[in-house]
C-alpha cells in the first residue's frame, strides 16, 4: 500500500505543475475570450452592421477561441493534439456529408449575410408575397407577412428565388 501511495505522490509531483498551468490557461483564456468578444461587439455595433451578421461573427470568434484554448491546455498536459485534430477532422467530414442539404442553407445564409441583398427590417417581395424581414440566420430567414404570419424560409429557397427589395 505504501508503494502505491509513493508512486501516486511522485506522479502528482510530476503532473501537478502542468495541470496548474493548464487550468490557468483555461481560466485566463476564458476571460480574455470574453474581453475580446466584448471589444469586437462594440466595434461591430459602431459599424452599424446587420444584427444577424454580427451574431454570426461573434459566435465564430467564440468557437475558434474556445477550441484554441482547449487544444492549448491539452498540449500543456502533454497530450498529443495531432491525433485529436485528425479525429475531429474526419468526424467533421462525415458530418458534412451527412448534412449536405443543411449545409447548403448555411452557405446560402453566409452569402445572404455578406452580400446583403436585404437586411433586417427591409420589405421584400418573393413571387407574389410581400413581407418584412425579421431576422436572417445561417439556416433560415424569418419574415413577417402582411397577414401577420411569421414564416421561416430556408436560405437555399431564398437564394434560388427572385427577391425584390423595396
Amino acid at each position: 500500500m505504501e508503494k502505491i501511495l509513493d508512486k501516486f505522490f511522485s506522479f502528482l509531483r510530476v503532473i501537478l505543475p502542468d495541470l496548474i498551468v493548464a487550468v490557468v490557461i483555461l481560466v485566463v483564456g476564458y476571460f480574455l475570450t470574453k474581453l475580446l468578444v466584448k471589444i469586437i461587439k462594440n466595434i461591430l455595433d459602431k459599424s452599424k452592421m446587420d444584427f444577424s451578421l454580427e451574431k454570426f461573427i461573434i459566435n465564430a470568434i467564440k468557437v475558434a477561441c474556445y477550441i484554441l484554448l482547449v487544444l492549448t491546455a491539452l498540449s500543456q498536459l502533454g497530450i498529443s493534439t495531432t491525433g485529436l485534430v485528425a479525429f475531429f477532422s474526419a468526424s467533421a467530414a462525415a458530418i458534412v456529408l451527412a448534412l449536405k442539404d443543411r449545409l447548403s442553407n448555411i452557405a446560402c445564409g453566409i452569402i445572404l449575410l455578406f452580400s446583403r441583398p436585404f437586411v433586417t427590417g427591409d420589405v421584400i417581395e418573393m413571387g407574389n408575397d410581400r413581407c418584412t424581414v425579421l431576422q436572417i440566420d445561417l439556416m433560415h430567414t424569418k419574415v413577417l407577412t402582411y397577414d401577420h404570419r411569421c414564416i421561416m424560409i430556408p436560405n437555399s429557397v431564398i437564394s434560388s428565388k427572385e427577391v425584390v427589395n423595396f
